[in-house]
């Protein structure tokens, strides 16, 4: 358990889990974050995953789905109900989702149980996308990318729990690499509330650990081709750690700077906070500019700030457009950038003098005071992928015991991924978590969060 390259557990941590804090791989594909799920009985049945934490809906296409994307997803085939011996098609007068509709953010159910005697659901996203499903139920948890490991974590810690099994999927579902998704927002329906209702996990709590270093190596410069073909090892996702002993014994984190915890603005739906201040801040004079000095702002209109791993990219307030820009560009001066989101190309020094985004939330009150959350380049400039067999002299090795970030020669194409045209309130999404810890406290109505390093971990399971 104590080996850094193997994530088995032990006997002696089978015998002993009865509440537990877990920590499994997080897989990086095109922009998104993933976990393994384990699904049905007696083998379970693995499922690819994005971690959303913008929606609140667990879903993934089930044969004989005719109109989802059979091609581009992880798995090998579609989940086989009839592989399943736990497998159950809610039917229509135990419907779970068309109750809860009401209480989140989201289009309801669109029902026709009369008809079909069970429980179809629609869902539409902001981006166009949406899938239709029967609402079904089998036995799930978390998986690794071992197999025998997952195994028996899932004759441990799996309970019956209700999800979607497609039977369509339209936009961005058809061509994206994950299986399906997993809806992590504060709700009922999700799988977060029913492991902790069954107390197989400790508390009310997940948290996801990003590293871009990994990412960056394995991914955007890797100099094999098969790299964009498959998920690649992006970090770490735990359930059920709360306390900091509980989540250091999973994370290793950047002990400068400890976890700072964050209020929730809303009990329930998206995990909303309120945005104090923002600057713009030099990386080379460490000179700060305001953009935002009060908690009257347009980054707490509307539905407000939200921290959204389900979105690839952060979104600012498009009122606040000009002065960001403007105090950005102002910073980079130097570099004779204007801001925008069209590919741009760097060398190691350049990129070394972009301003980073600093947002003074609002702390949990017994925490105390405010909390700094900082976006730096190597987060919100996305690489444009490459191999080191395309450019053998761009990449050098980096070591992190030396240096923050990534390095190379020659000139890197990169884009910025911070847009400026939010209608209302903004959008945390996954690229301003990278190289943090960020726990989704729902127990405590608190979001913490610190720098990391998400690379490695020394136990898959932590005994509570």
């Amino acid at each position: 358990m104590g080996n850094k390259n193997d994530s088995r557990v032990s006997q002696q941590d089978h015998d002993h889990l009865t509440q537990v804090a877990i920590a499994v791989p997080l897989f990086f594909h095109s922009g998104s974050y993933h976990v393994y799920l384990n699904v049905g009985s007696p083998t379970p049945q693995r499922q690819l995953v994005i971690v959303d934490t913008g929606s609140h809906y667990t879903a993934f296409p089930c044969e004989p789905c005719k109109h989802c994307g059979r091609n581009t997803h992880a798995a090998a085939h579609f989940f086989r109900p009839q592989s399943s011996t736990t497998f159950q098609t809610v039917p229509c007068d135990q419907c779970h989702w068309v109750t809860a509709a009401s209480a989140f953010h989201h289009q309801g159910p669109k029902q026709n149980c009369r008809i079909s005697k069970v429980c179809p659901h629609t869902q539409k996203y902001t981006e166009g996308s949406s899938w239709t499903a029967l609402e079904s139920q089998d036995y799930v948890f978390l998986a690794t990318d071992h197999v025998e490991e997952s195994l028996a974590l899932h004759q441990q810690l799996a309970v019956p729990f209700v999800f979607g099994c497609q039977t369509e999927e339209t936009g961005l579902f058809i061509s994206q690499y994950a299986d399906g998704i997993m809806g992590m927002a504060m709700h009922p329906n999700s799988l977060l509330s029913q492991l902790y209702s069954t107390k197989s996990i400790a508390n009310m709590a997940f948290s996801m650990c990003i590293d871009g270093s990994s990412i960056y190596h394995n991914y955007y410069a890797s100099s094999s081709a098969a790299s964009y073909d498959t998920a690649v090892k992006g970090g770490l996702f735990t359930m059920g750690g709360v306390h900091l002993q509980d989540l250091t014994d999973l994370v290793h984190h950047t002990t400068s700077q400890p976890m700072q915890f964050i209020e929730l603005v809303k009990d329930k739906g998206w995990f909303t906070v309120a945005v104090q201040q923002v600057y713009i801040v030099s990386a080379t004079t460490g000179e700060h500019i305001p953009v935002v000095t009060n908690e009257i702002n347009s980054f707490n209109t509307g539905k407000g700030t939200i921290v959204d791993s389900g979105t690839t990219d952060t979104f600012f307030p498009k009122d606040l457009g000009d002065i960001l820009s403007n105090a950005w560009e102002k910073v980079a001066m130097s570099l004779g950038l204007k801001y925008g989101n069209k590919m741009i190309s760097l060398t190691d020094t350049e990129f070394a003098k972009l301003p980073f985004f600093k947002l003074i939330l609002r702390g949990e009150s017994t925490y105390g005071k405010e909390v700094e959350w900082t976006i730096h380049p190597n987060a919100y400039f996305e690489p444009v992928a490459t191999t080191t067999r395309n450019n053998p002299k761009m990449l050098r090795n980096r070591n992190k015991k030396e240096e923050d970030r990534i390095h190379w020669e020659g000139k890197r194409s990169f884009t910025n991924r911070i847009y400026l045209d939010e209608a209302n309130g903004a959008v945390l999404g996954a690229n301003s978590m990278i190289d943090h810890h960020v726990l989704f406290d729902v127990g405590n109505h608190r979001i913490g969060i610190a720098p990391a390093d998400c690379s490695e971990f020394d136990d898959v399971v932590h005994a509570s």
